[in-house]
């Protein structure tokens, strides 16, 4: 990844993840080809990868059900590492805030999420966590401690 610029301009939030692409059906019931989908952009990044972003699919069988599917394996999320977390822009930052979805990317984007709450508290920067729990990423036995050690460590939580 290619970090961003070593002296960028103050940041309010500074959040570690990944673009994600979102397609959103616009009518219940099985997708169709040719469906309109609404498209969006997900939280911001810190770095540019040249793997391709993540997309999450959520689309509804019925009108009171819905379903999400991820595609995020081997997305420039899940390369995201420590070195890719500026330490001056979290330590300058009004908040840092991370979620759930990150640490399940893999070992580098948790350690990297580590990396931001331990400059930002060593700054005095508040620490908001959303859990943001996805059983699409990982099982709850996996995700329980890693979770666990991140509300510890954070001033917000978000459930």
């Amino acid at each position: 990844m290619s970090p961003i610029p070593a002296h960028p301009p103050p940041a309010g939030l500074v959040t570690a993840g990944e673009t994600m692409g979102l397609l959103v059906q616009a009518t219940p019931g099985a997708p169709r080809n040719g469906e309109p989908m609404r498209f969006g952009i997900g939280e911001p990044i810190t770095a540019v990868d040249p793997a391709p972003t993540g997309v999450m699919i959520r689309w509804r069988p019925t009108a009171l059900h819905g379903r999400v599917e991820y595609h995020r394996r081997g997305s420039a999320g899940a390369h995201l590492q420590a070195a890719d977390i500026p330490d001056a822009v979290v330590a300058g930052a009004a908040a840092f805030h991370a979620t759930g979805i990150t640490l399940a990317l893999g070992a580098d984007p948790a350690a990297a999420v580590a990396h931001g709450v331990a400059v930002a508290r060593a700054a005095g920067v508040p620490v908001s966590f959303d859990l943001n729990f996805r059983r699409a990423l990982w099982t709850e036995a996996e995700a329980a401690p890693a979770l666990t050690a991140a509300v510890r460590q954070a001033d917000v939580v978000f459930a």
